[in-house]
This record gives structure tokens, sequence and C-alpha cells, in this order.
């Protein structure tokens, strides 16, 4: 078995890929197994951002090693074997032909498996799973007028409620998003240069017009859709556990849960992703933010790196 504590890269590039996406490359170590590398990308949709910030995957490493742990205490399954300080030696799921049409890969067939050991694999939908407990992020920008609305008077448990942005929702909210490509160049570029036709933009205002029509954001799907690829009921339970194990387990260390964003394979009951920094948001109630909301808001590489690894020193007890 592959050692992906003294794997040196050389060695990992040369094992067949599986897939690589913008935040993570996947290899085959055979025998069912993977070895996955953390790329050190951050992105941000909202504000338009990414980039490379050189050191940013060691904390997500140490981070879901952690939570990983937390997880596997809560009895829930997660493919992930044993984290690194480089790599991720993981169970192979397989993934879904959609994307590997969306990163231009051949689509993957472990060499050594049979047909029938392939069948049996867990396999990826093309789905991201959003656990939020908070008012944030696309929920509170994307639906206008929600921020401030009122729970109908007809609910049984919450009628009446106010709901504020940024402030805490009557439960923990699970959502289903179809996973588009960072950007779709074309599709919205055609429609916004529809809506400039004849209008007096200057150019340059109609060059950035464009250049955020190619960015191609995630698509909420409706449950009847969603369980066409993955479980609904029972990823829904496995992402409220989840989410749950992780919200208990910081609020330990003095830090509040906002939200999570999740992969889970088509049956429900198996995480496959990175849970780290990278994939929440987290508050510490004196030090405030621990994600990546300081690169959304236009801080530095350095800010990045800095708030990941004080989430991580939470962690593990170094700072309290």
């Amino acid at each position: 078995m592959i050692d992906d504590h003294t794997l040196p890269m050389e060695e990992f590039k040369q094992l067949p890929l599986v897939i690589e996406g913008e935040s993570k490359e996947v290899r085959y170590a055979g025998n069912g197994l993977v070895v996955i590398f953390f790329k050190p990308t951050v992105y941000s949709f909202t504000q338009n951002r990414c980039a490379v910030v050189p050191g940013s995957n060691v904390p997500r490493l140490r981070a879901s090693k952690i939570f990983v742990d937390v997880l596997a205490r809560a009895g829930i399954r997660h493919a992930y074997r044993e984290v690194g300080e480089q790599f991720v030696l993981a169970d192979l799921v397989m993934p879904h032909e959609v994307e590997f049409r969306k990163y231009g890969i051949d689509p993957f067939v472990p060499p050594d498996l049979t047909d029938d050991e392939i069948t049996a694999l867990p396999h990826a939908p093309p789905i991201e799973i959003i656990a939020k407990r908070y008012l944030t992020g696309t929920t509170k920008h994307g639906c206008v007028g929600l921020a401030g609305s009122r729970v109908r008077a007809s609910h049984p448990f919450y009628a009446g409620m106010s709901l504020s942005g940024d402030g805490a929702l009557p439960e923990m909210l699970i959502r289903f998003d179809w996973r588009n490509p960072l950007t779709n160049p074309g599709q919205g570029e055609r429609m916004a240069q529809q809506m400039l036709v004849d209008l007096p933009v200057p150019e340059e205002v109609r060059a950035a017009i464009v250049t955020y029509s190619d960015r191609c954001a995630d698509a909420v799907l409706p449950l009847q859709l969603a369980d066409l690829f993955i479980d609904v009921e029972q990823a829904q339970r496995t992402a409220f556990m989840t989410a749950t194990a992780l919200e208990a387990f910081l609020a330990t260390r003095n830090i509040v849960f906002y939200d999570l964003c999740l992969f889970i394979d088509e049956s429900g009951t198996l995480v496959y992703g990175e849970v780290s920094p990278d994939c929440g948001r987290y508050r510490h109630l004196n030090l405030g933010s621990l994600d990546k909301d300081v690169w959304r808001t236009g801080g530095s590489s350095a800010d990045v790196i800095r708030k990941w690894q004080l989430l991580v020193d939470l962690l593990t007890g170094e700072v309290r």
C-alpha cells in the first residue's frame, strides 16, 4: 500500500489520473484506493476572486484530519482513510460522467478491478450538499427580500418568526445544488451582450460585465430532481448528522457553526469530500471569522492562511 506520508510528488504524478478539478487532484493507488492532493487554491464566486495561495492547503489538510476523526466518533462514514501533511489516502468514489465532461477528462476505469467490483464501488453524484444554520451566503444574497421577512402564521413551530440576514435560521437546512463549472464562457456573455445593445455603456464597463457573465453559479435542485442522482432522504439524514456533529465539537472550542458544503455518494450514506475551513463558515465568539470570508472581503493571501491556521490551533487546543 502507498504511504501517503512519504510519497514524493514525482511519484504521485506518475499514478493514473482519476479526476482533477479546481481544488484537488485525485490519482489511483490501486486496490480501490486513491491519493488526493489538495491544491493551494482559494475561490470566491461572490467576489469573483480566484488565486493560488501557497501554503493554504496545509491548514485545510490539518482541519480535515480533525473533522474526519470527529465524524468517525459520531458513527458517520467518510471515504478518507488517512490524512497526511501533503496527501490524503481514501477509498475510490467513482466520479459521475458529468464531472469528466466538465473537466475535459477521459472517464477513469480502475485497471485492476472487475466490472462487478467497479459497480460495487461508491459513486459520486454531480451534486453538492449544503448544511446551513444561519442565513448567509448565496441564500441571503440570492433571495431578495428573504432577510426581514416572517415565517407564515400557520407554521406549526415557527409562526411569525422574523428571518434576519446573518441571523440564525429556525433549524438546520439541507440544500442540494447541481455542480456547475466555475465558468461557462459564451452562455452568459451572449445574454449580457444582448442586454447592452444600443445602450451607451463605456467599453471598460461592458468588458467587466462580460467577464462576470462567464461565471456559472451552482443551481439549487428541486428535491425530486436531486433524487434522480442521490438518495435524497438518506443524504439529508447524513448531512444533518454531519453538520450537528461538527457543530457540537466546534461549540466546545467557542466556535459557532454557520454552514458547510458537503459531498456525499449516491447512496446518501458516505461522506467523501474535504471538510475544512475552505468548505464552510465558522465564527469564534471572540476572534471572529475563521473561514475564507476574509478572502471574499478583499483580504490578502497571508490573511487567509492566518485565519485558517488559527482555526486549526483552536481545534487542537493550542489556542484557547
